[in-house]
């Protein structure tokens, strides 16, 4: 049922609603303009304008902070860099498993009736070969944006130091040129029998005239200065390139590389990227802190707190729940153990460890209570 006031109180609901909305959106705007001119590091009055913000609104604003675009070419080179380095370990165990099946026994794995096996791991090698090319091809995009905004002193040299100039680098960036776009250069086995040791090698390799004629049929693609080592390579393989072998030696050049290029960015990073960390962890500290003081705060004034015992198990891992039920129960120390493991971003300050407490203290008078 509805009354004659009904209208008016939805009336003015849905005034302060939109009065809500328009006095947010102009905060928002003057958090924005304030970032958008300051110099670095932020203000702290510029910094606290800005908490007072919605999490989501917060990120919004820090985006116009100096030190934004090198945290997003920082983000960006960390992801390339982790799928490279996924894409090259399957590899390298799909590489392995056939090496595996195919010095193990009787070679079951090629014989008729396991045709179907056989042809599946070939497509999966296939398939590892062409994410690992592109993955490279990618990861060198990104860590040139990186340097484009970093300027790493030494970077050409570290380059030059870990990936020489024997052409593997270019062969490998020149193989996804090839699989998605010219040529499928196949990937095929080959299983070899010493009798005289009685044992057994197994190695996928790509054909080196395969390879030959593909890049032959890339007309300029290949040619010029540029692809003389790597063509000076490829010509100096046995017949069949092997890949264990090939991107082996890739991937320890590529740890040599970002490890010192990683070290750059956390030694010394740029002041702008080090003031944009700091704002977002305090953005991260505060959301965390209201997210959980409401919460607690919400448990305290219940009758009877959660059992926060039950759900720890969802929140730490085995070996720290081991490490936190070797402390007493519900004692100091066991919550301390607790906090320092969920604290992500050191969020927890005296206030709300104090509310912690409170909420423990009263779980084990819960708990001695229940005890018949």
């Amino acid at each position: 049922m509805t009354d004659e006031f009904t209208p008016q109180i939805s009336n003015r609901l849905l005034e302060f609603i939109r009065f809500d909305e328009v006095r947010k959106a102009k905060e928002l705007e003057e958090a924005r303009a304030l970032v958008t001119t300051s110099s670095v590091p932020l203000p702290d009055y510029i910094l606290e304008r800005v908490l007072r913000l919605s999490p989501t609104n917060a990120d919004v604003v820090l985006r116009e902070h100096n030190g934004f675009i090198l945290s997003e070419r920082r983000e960006h080179y960390r992801a390339s860099l982790s799928i490279m380095v996924l894409s090259i370990d399957n590899l390298s165990a799909s590489l392995l498993n056939f090496e595996k099946l195919a010095t193990t026994g009787t070679i079951e794995i090629i014989k008729r009736k396991n045709r179907s096996r056989l042809e599946a791991i070939e497509r999966q090698i296939q398939k590892e070969l062409f994410c690992v090319a592109n993955a490279a091809a990618s990861l060198v995009d990104h860590t040139r944006r990186l340097n484009s905004e970093f300027h790493f002193r030494e970077y050409n040299g570290k380059l030059q130091e870990c990936f020489g100039d024997d052409g593997l680098h270019d062969l490998v960036i020149s193989l996804r040129v090839l699989l998605h776009h010219l040529h499928i250069v196949k990937a095929g086995w080959s299983i070899r029998s010493n009798f005289a040791t009685g044992t057994r090698t197994a190695h996928f390799q790509i054909d080196r005239s395969e390879l030959q004629r593909a890049i032959d049929q890339a007309g300029d693609r290949f040619q010029g200065k540029k692809y003389v080592p790597m063509l000076r390579l490829v010509d100096g393989w046995p017949e069949g390139i092997n890949l264990i072998e090939l991107f082996g030696e890739y991937q320890n050049r590529l740890e040599k590389f970002h490890s010192w290029l990683e070290a750059q960015i956390n030694d010394a990073p740029p002041e702008a990227l080090q003031d944009y960390d700091r704002c977002i962890l305090e953005k991260n500290r505060r959301s965390t802190r209201m997210g959980w003081n409401v919460l607690i705060g919400n448990w305290l004034n219940w009758e009877r707190v959660p059992n926060i015992h039950k759900h720890l198990p969802d929140y730490l891992q085995p070996e720290q729940l081991e490490a936190v039920y070797s402390r007493p129960r519900n004692s100091k120390e066991q919550v301390e153990l607790i906090i320092e493991y969920l604290d992500d971003f050191g969020a927890v300050n005296e206030e709300f460890r104090e509310s912690v407490y409170r909420l423990f203290d009263k779980l084990a008078t819960q708990e001695a209570d229940d005890q018949p």
